[in-house]
């Protein structure tokens, strides 16, 4: 199990290490719901190597101060101003170790064994240059937060690099844009 952040132990941290997956939490004012998710990541990570950044957006609720007491594995950068989604997300994304990075929603609960699924089916075809998983709402139902595969852009905060001119695929479980378009669309927006 190689967890990175505040208070790592593992000499597997080293800087150079390359690590399987960086989730990226960006947190305003979820302070329960962020607690859920983290407790949610730990099931996989134990048979992954992996970090886990939480970007804190001012949520002045506590937040920082639960992280690093109940997750010092948890790589914390407090921000003292709000600066938005995206730019939370790529001031995490930067100094991610992953091969795959996961944008993963505060109020999201992994169910055990979905990360290393996901892994699995991304390091199996090369193609794949972004997924999206299927969402399932607490009450059990399919949550539809995705638009028509046919214009291959993605209603999902998790996956808003997602662009017109990407066509994704849409199978049971993932939408999947293929690595090529992935890498030639890479900063335009829906």
């Amino acid at each position: 199990m190689v967890l990175t952040g505040q208070g790592a132990t593992s000499q597997d941290t080293a800087p150079t290490a390359q690590l399987d997956v960086s989730v990226v939490i960006v947190n305003y004012k979820v302070r329960d719901l962020l607690r859920d998710c983290l407790r949610s990541l730990e099931h996989d990570l134990a048979a992954l190597r992996g970090e886990v950044w939480v970007v804190d957006n001012d949520s002045g609720d506590g937040s920082n101060e639960m992280v690093a007491a109940e997750f010092p594995w948890v790589r914390l950068i407090p921000s003292t101003w709000n600066r938005g989604y995206g730019a939370a997300n790529n001031l995490a994304i930067r100094q991610a170790r992953g091969r795959h990075v996961l944008i993963l929603n505060p109020d999201t609960k992994l169910q055990p064994n979905a990360l290393i699924d996901t892994l699995a089916v991304m390091d199996a075809d090369p193609t794949i240059g972004a997924l999206g998983p299927k969402l399932i709402r607490a009450d059990g139902t399919l949550d539809r937060a995705w638009r028509s595969p046919s214009t291959g852009c993605s209603a999902s905060p998790s996956c808003s690099r997602t662009t017109r001119a990407s066509p994704a695929t849409t199978c049971s479980t993932w939408t999947r844009i293929p690595r090529l378009t992935w890498t030639r669309s890479a900063g335009r927006t829906c």
